[in-house]
């Protein structure tokens, strides 16, 4: 049977679990769907999560779809939680980018684009909340346009094909041939990220979502795999005796329980494998191409690291820009400290912490505040101890040395606006100084 990975990209209430749990009930996976705002949503089982209704952890459900296997990754889309997104991208099949259409293409909708585009992942993009809407299909897919890329075809209308044919001169030397485009075209121009199928409809009210998981396996190429073993680190967690569970996405080969893998790190022995779907997780025996396996007794790995033919992916597009001292209670030894914490970076890489040995103290780098709120939590949970945080400091800063002139023309849905700004270097040392110079009887200051 034929397997494939996706991902719901998006930015944050654009209704990402709320597809999921659409498509796993078009599927029949689930007989009701659950809802966010009702804690009862199939991947929402986190209990901070619960609290805060919005995704924090990239978690798993399987499902099938007309003889297909589709593994689909639920990612955040909080900003804050930005690099647990960006770690299942390295994965995937192909992408499906939700858009609310009562909000459009926000500022965090165009980070996941460029990510996206780093890595070379095909996308669908799936514009969500129809029915809640008084934008047009028109306004919506024109913001698309200004705000992702051009090469945008509309499967709603009837001359969708003509659309694909315009992308590109192999697909409209075809389309003059034969007056149509097969389906394999398509697919390569979808997976070499030349075209962008859009899709119109609502996940709460599961319109379109058949529709969508059609889209899905016809612009995703069938994946030919080598025989020899590879796979890929997309995510590090620990089981209840605080050992880890390496997450992995097989491209190439089998690998069994209680197989040996051989790489620079040394042999090491895949001692137990599970497949998860949501909270459930079962033991299996072999895991073959294509297929997303947790594997226990494996040591060392951070994810981003390939084993077998697959080489490790060091660079990040993302990285934290926040520096934070972590203040711990009395008579709490920060040596002690720092081994919970350094399992903390063992399953997130972008949570840098650091150790000063001369003053005895920790700083970590964060994205935002509630990442700072939600990793409090989580040293509570695992330690038992109450830390707080010092003030933030940017990492790092830059200045200007001459005066500039700059301006930027903003057009969102039914809103416009144009901005002048002048910079120019102050005193080293001063700060930032503000002005503007638009009278107040014109515009409000």
């Amino acid at each position: 049977m034929r397997t494939i990975t996706t991902g719901i990209l998006a930015h944050v209430d654009a209704g990402k679990t709320t597809c999921i749990e659409s498509m796993l009930l078009t599927s029949g996976q689930i007989r009701k769907a659950g809802r966010v705002d009702h804690q009862d949503a199939f991947l929402d089982f986190d209990e901070q999560e619960r609290k805060r209704k919005i995704t924090i952890y990239s978690k798993q459900a399987s499902f099938t779809w007309k003889d297909t296997t589709i593994n689909v990754i639920d990612t955040p889309g909080h900003a804050d939680f930005s690099a647990e997104m960006e770690r299942s991208l390295s994965i995937l099949d192909t992408a499906i980018v939700l858009i609310s259409a009562l909000d459009g293409v926000q500022s965090h909708t165009r980070t996941i684009w460029k990510c996206l585009d780093a890595y070379q992942v095909s996308s669908i993009l799936f514009v969500n909340k129809m029915d809640a809407t008084s934008y047009s299909k028109e306004e919506l897919l024109s913001d698309i346009e200004k705000n992702l890329d051009t090469r945008i075809v509309d499967l709603s209308v009837d001359d969708w094909i003509e659309q694909f044919a315009a992308l590109g001169e192999k697909l409209l030397d075809e389309f003059v041939q034969t007056e149509t485009l097969s389906p394999a075209s398509m697919a390569q121009a979808v997976k070499e990220r030349k075209a962008f199928p859009v899709l119109f409809g609502s996940a709460l009210k599961n319109e379109n979502i058949s529709e969508l998981l059609d889209a899905l396996l016809a612009y995703t190429p069938e994946q030919e795999y080598p025989e020899e073993f590879g796979a890929r680190v997309f995510k590090i967690t620990l089981d209840s005796a605080k050992a880890p569970i390496a997450h992995l996405k097989l491209t190439g080969g089998t690998l069994h329980a209680k197989d040996v893998i051989h790489d620079e790190r040394g042999d090491q022995k895949a001692d137990q494998l599970f497949m998860a779907n949501g909270q459930s997780i079962r033991p299996v025996k072999e895991a073959s191409a294509g297929d997303i396996v947790l594997v226990k007794g494996l040591q060392n790995l951070k994810p981003g690291d390939g084993l077998g033919f697959e080489t490790s992916r060091k660079e990040a597009q993302l990285s934290a820009s926040l520096c934070y001292a972590l203040i711990l209670p009395a008579g709490v030894d920060p040596v002690t400290m720092m081994a919970p914490l350094r399992q903390m970076m063992m399953e997130d890489p972008m949570l840098q912490i650091e150790f000063d040995e001369a003053s005895q103290t920790i700083s970590i780098r964060l994205m935002g505040e509630i990442q700072k709120e939600i990793l409090k939590n989580r040293i509570y949970e695992r330690t038992g101890i109450l830390c707080e945080f010092g003030n933030g400091k940017i990492v790092y800063q830059e200045t200007i040395d001459d005066t500039v002139f700059g301006y930027g023309h903003f057009e969102p849905l039914r809103h416009y606006a144009e901005v002048h700004l002048m910079l120019e270097p102050g005193k080293r040392g001063s700060g930032m100084t503000y002005s503007s110079k638009v009278p107040r009887d014109v515009l409000s200051l």
